[in-house]
């Protein structure tokens, strides 16, 4: 992560979240708009959805993110700082820990950090502007800290919703979702070889909130670690968008920093 180029710490991944997608769906008879009914598909679904909008999943921190926040406290300083700090040092539920996770969860990076998240993300309904809908389906994607039962999270939405009319499916097949141990001989390398490109930068352990290889190596017993190459700007995060963009400098920083640290492993 970095800012204006310069980068402000280098992560360190060693586990991800998993990614499940669950289907909302509502069907009804229909008929015409002027003689509404109270079993429609889209308030079903609809109010299923905000439901889910208003719940948070409990605070969860593993081994990496713990360490994460540990070391993040140091580089953020101030009431940021002291916020992480209280998420790891103080006890859970405590008064600095509750107004610690609730000014962290603000932040969408924080917040996906510390626990399992759950998002509408795709909604249809409905076929014409003056009928009654049949049908109305909503995607609700969730991403799962790494040892969480997603058959427990299925279950959870499900009450959630809280409506018979409602069914709510998942994609794909329950997998495990492993994490890979903190190794002190590969953090040091990665300081090491850090420092020789980028002076004074952190090395950080990291979970990653989106999805890499990673996760089937891990399945396959296979420790898995990613390192971050090229410092993107906090504030011009643009993943996924059409308007994806790097610098030109931090990319061939890039390239020698991993050309040091493959040198380095090699020893």
């Amino acid at each position: 992560m970095a800012t204006k180029g310069l980068p402000r710490f280098r992560a360190f991944q060693t586990c991800e979240k998993a990614f499940y997608t669950f289907t909302l769906e509502a069907k009804d008879s229909g008929g015409h708009s002027s003689l509404p009914r109270k079993a429609n598909p889209i308030h079903a679904v609809a109010a299923g959805i905000a439901r889910i909008a208003d719940y948070t999943f409990p605070v969860d921190l593993n081994e990496t993110t713990r360490a994460f926040f540990a070391r993040m406290s140091k580089i953020e300083g101030g009431p940021l700082g002291m916020d992480m700090s209280a998420l790891v040092q103080s006890p859970p539920d405590s008064t600095p820990w509750r107004a610690g996770v609730e000014r962290l969860s603000e932040d969408p990076y924080w917040n996906a950090q510390m626990r399992t998240t759950a998002v509408a993300t795709l909604v249809s309904g409905g076929h014409a502007s003056n009928a009654l809908p049949q049908t109305a389906k909503a995607n609700v994607n969730c991403r799962l800290l790494p040892g969480e039962d997603i058959l427990a999270v299925k279950a959870r939405l499900e009450s959630l919703v809280n409506d018979p009319r409602v069914k709510v499916t998942m994609e794909g097949t329950p997998q495990k979702n492993l994490a890979s141990p903190l190794r002190q001989d590969l953090m040091t390398a990665l300081e090491k070889t850090t420092l020789m490109v980028w002076s004074g930068c952190p090395v950080i352990p990291a979970m990653e909130t989106g999805g890499t290889d990673g996760a089937k190596l891990r399945i396959a017993g296979i420790p898995t670690y990613g390192i971050s190459g090229v410092p993107i700007d906090q504030d011009d995060v643009r993943a996924h968008g059409q308007d994806e963009r790097i610098r030109e400098t931090n990319y061939y920083e890039g390239l020698r920093a991993f050309e040091l640290l493959i040198r380095e492993l090699a020893k």
